[in-house]
């Protein structure tokens, strides 16, 4: 299996993300395919991170979340493994929005995506 890691910061969120494949990274699709599928995420994203931050303004931890897709570019499965149980209900929002993204046609494949979640200093 191969597996491909990126590194992804954008305002006080790390991220990285890694794709498994047996013979096809991205289930065929380019690297910059997937990575265009992001980029309307980290906004709303963003914006949730700093609704927890207005609650708790410490809050901080990740969320590996498994994207399964499906070859019409559709994504057919969203979950998330966090490190602490309040990052639980954020890493479900986010979710709700992964559903929603489109990575073009291509063959199945599962991602991987971590978001590291860390409070902005002062």
């Amino acid at each position: 299996m191969k597996k491909i890691n990126f590194i992804l910061l954008l305002f006080v969120l790390s991220s990285t993300f890694t794709v498994v494949a047996e013979d096809k990274p991205y289930g065929g699709r380019t690297e910059k395919s997937v990575w265009t599928a992001f980029e309307p995420l980290t906004g709303p994203v963003y914006e949730l991170f700093k609704k927890e931050l207005e609650v708790n303004s410490k809050f901080k931890g990740r969320a590996d979340f498994s994207i399964q897709i499906l070859s019409t570019g559709k994504v057919k499965a969203c979950s998330a493994e966090v490190t602490d149980s309040f990052v639980e209900e954020l890493a479900d929002k986010i979710c709700v929005l992964i559903k929603d993204m489109d990575f073009g046609e291509g063959e199945e494949f599962v991602l991987s995506y971590p978001i590291n979640f860390y409070p902005e200093k002062p």
